[in-house]
């Protein structure tokens, strides 16, 4: 049996069902998971407690996921992010490469395939910050 750390996630989704999904599926692979309905939320949040991860939906209105990228990238913090766009989301070549987008996934896809990208930009991020 693995040994698993446990990986602080924030996700940010305007979409209610969303974020009700991620929480539970990311909390049921025995992650800590905090949700934000709002990119300004997500930035407040991040200001006053620490995550690992920052997975965040590109499609919302206001700022949007790369705007978020753009803004927590801005502010200095150092971690991975994850970029999750739907059927209809544009793959932003530019913006992942200038906010430093750690991994982009493409919905839908199955719980199996968000848990391994997930956990493999995380294990990525740490592996090349050792080196």
């Amino acid at each position: 049996m693995e040994n698993k750390s446990l990986i602080r996630i924030l996700y940010v989704d305007d979409v209610q069902d969303n974020r009700d999904y991620f929480q539970f599926l990311l909390s049921d692979d025995k992650h800590q998971v905090e949700v934000a309905e709002s990119a300004k939320q997500a930035i407040q949040m991040l200001l006053e407690d620490a995550f690992d991860v920052l997975i965040t939906g590109v499609d919302m209105p206001v700022l949007n996921g790369y705007d978020l990228a753009k803004a927590v990238r801005s502010r200095g913090f150092d971690f991975p992010i994850i970029a999750l766009a739907g059927e209809t989301g544009v793959l932003d070549q530019n913006a992942i490469n200038d906010y430093q987008i750690n991994a982009f996934i493409q919905r839908p896809v199955n719980d199996a395939r968000i848990l391994l990208d997930i956990n493999k930009a995380f294990k990525d991020f740490v592996n090349s910050s050792l080196m």
